[in-house]
């Protein structure tokens, strides 16, 4: 009987291993591989797109009231830029200046047209072909907000880098 034992438990052993190794399928929930996160943020934009510039570096350039000094916080953002479209050659640039300060129009226009002048030397001397870049002083038209809240009004004394290709003038 001994024998048997044994045998009988070799046997349902056996058919354990077996029925644990079965077709079944398998009902652990699987996990996605994480995907790697693109250059652009993850909003999909094409790497060297307007959208790409937009997103991922920045078009406003901001001035304090009264200056067209360039500060560091600019500075930063110019850099970036020039690094942009150092790598993208393909882009022509229109700055637009803007004015929300104290002064008549023809001030403002003035103002405006230094900021413009500004962030373009910035832009040359990091590299950027002068030809490729033109700038235009628009005084205190096209504000962003028209109030009299310092916070508001800063929005207002700014460059705007606009991206255009090659065809365009």
């Amino acid at each position: 009987m001994n024998r048997f034992n044994r045998a009988a438990f070799l046997g349902m052993a056996l058919l354990l291993i077996a029925c644990s190794t079965s077709n079944k399928p398998d009902l652990t929930p699987t996990v996605p591989a994480p995907q790697a996160v693109p250059e652009t943020g993850g909003v999909g934009a094409v790497a060297g797109s307007e959208q790409d510039f937009m997103l991922n570096v920045g078009r406003r350039t901001f001035f304090a009231q009264g200056s067209a000094a360039v500060d560091d916080t600019a500075r930063v953002t110019i850099a970036k830029q020039a690094n942009w479209l150092n790598a993208n050659s393909q882009w022509q640039v229109k700055l637009q200046g803007f004015a929300d300060d104290p002064g008549s129009d023809a001030q403002q226009m003035s103002l405006s047209q230094k900021r413009a002048d500004a962030v373009r030397n910035e832009l040359i001397a990091q590299g950027v072909s002068a030809s490729r870049i033109r700038s235009k002083g628009y005084g205190h038209q096209r504000l962003v907000g028209d109030c009299a809240e310092i916070e508001c009004k800063a929005q207002n004394r700014r460059v705007i880098t606009n991206l255009q290709d090659g065809t365009q003038q």
